[in-house]
């Protein structure tokens, strides 16, 4: 995509050139022609809009291929199902087959381009098997677990909503910003345009606002409708979508084991040296032997939470949480100093 930006520019100045060199000169290419009918008559009209049709071509092509390319890059990282078994075990199960995009959309894709040269056939090729089948497995965004503001629940760093909105916001973005190529035909024409007073954009595939109604009876060589031609962005969109909220749910089941933890957080360690120095202090052997199974409830808890540990495609991060726990088992025995 940025390639296609950076090279418009540049585009533009060759077929200025191209426009006004001899061979151009000899079929009468008129750069400076102020006249609509003349123009509308004129080869030059015939030449840019086969310019137009070929930018339109490629650009839908890039579109189309860095759209499956993206999702299938996506769903490479996305497990098909997680079974959590306890904090420090979490088994993500893979499909080599995850990321392929459906055949429909495929099939739709294809035909919304303006010529045959990207057949269903050579577009599914994107679906780039070698890349599933050897995929890294790693995850796609790191998150933190946090203990809450109240002391009595654990919950993450990122609201888990907002990836979902991360990913769709770069695919239509991306769609939003190539509706922004300006045409050929105002640049090489600046005289006959002189007057229009906003750009024009040539058509790129764009994501519809909503699902439109039923395709109506055309002939064949009937043009279709951009509702109906761009079908494909939506239906794309929305499995994407589907599949990321799908990947946030493990997120939510990973942090209810941690309930079991939950009277860790609540444990006052002020209060509960307290107990041993009331007016009738425990004996020191007693005192050692707290202190002792304090210390082995607190090894027992940083070998049952991980640091860190991949649930779905996230990196859930453990560190903070296992060492202010381990702090709270931790505080009486400094208290004591035995």
């Amino acid at each position: 995509f940025l390639f296609f930006f950076f090279k418009q520019k540049t585009a533009y100045e060759m077929l200025r050139s191209l426009v006004g060199s001899e061979m151009c000169i000899r079929d009468r290419f008129n750069m400076k022609e102020t006249s609509r009918i003349t123009y509308d008559f004129g080869k030059l009209k015939r030449f840019l809009r086969f310019v137009r049709f070929m930018m339109q071509d490629t650009l839908s092509s890039i579109i189309v291929r860095g759209c499956i390319k993206y999702y299938d890059v996506i769903f490479a990282h996305i497990p098909v199902e997680v079974e959590i078994i306890a904090p420090s075990k979490v088994l993500n199960v893979y499909d080599d087959t995850a990321g392929s995009v459906a055949p429909r959309i495929i099939k739709e894709a294809s035909s919304s381009l303006y010529t045959t040269r990207d057949s269903p056939a050579s577009i599914a090729g994107l679906n780039t098997k070698d890349f599933l089948v050897n995929k890294p497995q790693c995850p796609l965004f790191a998150i933190d677990m946090m203990k809450g503001s109240t002391d009595d629940s654990f919950l993450y760093s990122s609201n888990i909503n907002s990836f979902e909105a991360t990913i769709l916001h770069v695919f239509e973005k991306t769609l939003e910003e190539m509706q922004k190529i300006t045409d050929i035909e105002p640049k090489i024409l600046q005289n006959l345009y002189k007057a229009q007073k906003n750009d024009i954009f040539i058509r790129a595939p764009r994501k519809l606002k909503e699902r439109p109604g039923p395709k109506p009876n055309k002939s064949k060589d009937d043009d279709e409708t951009d509702e109906h031609r761009y079908i494909w962005v939506l239906d794309l969109y929305e499995e994407i979508r589907d599949k990321v909220r799908q990947s946030v749910k493990p997120l939510e089941d990973y942090l209810k084991v941690y309930d079991r933890f939950k009277h860790i957080l609540q444990l006052r360690p002020d209060e509960y040296v307290k107990e041993f120095e009331g007016e009738e202090p425990k004996p020191v052997e007693a005192i050692r032997e707290e202190i002792h199974a304090t210390l082995e409830k607190e090894k027992k808890l940083r070998e049952e939470i991980p640091e860190s540990i991949q649930v779905s495609c996230f990196q859930v991060n453990c560190k903070d949480i296992v060492s202010y726990l381990s702090s709270k088992y931790m505080a009486p025995v400094s208290y004591t100093h035995l």
